[in-house]
């Protein structure tokens, strides 16, 4: 999950966190959301881009990478 904050006077600021989806729960540190500016923005979560390896013949390593995400407007106070 992650979001970022934009505004013309008060600069720019974001932050990507990660969770294991099992856990059910979590929480944006208060420490994180205080560095972003008071500014519209927005929210996001998306799945972890390393968590669905393939295989490929020939080839050591390899991810399917999804860039999807869901995200909603928000305003950071």
């Amino acid at each position: 999950m992650g979001g970022y904050a934009f505004s013309d006077t008060a600069g720019s600021g974001g932050f990507v966190c990660t969770e294991d989806a099992s856990v059910g729960s979590f929480t944006i540190p208060s420490f994180i959301l205080s560095l972003l500016p008071a500014a519209s923005g927005e929210m996001f979560i998306s799945p972890h881009p390393l968590s669905h390896q393939v295989t490929i013949p020939g080839v050591d390593l390899a991810y399917f990478m999804d860039a999807s995400n869901d995200s909603k407007s928000v305003v950071y106070q």
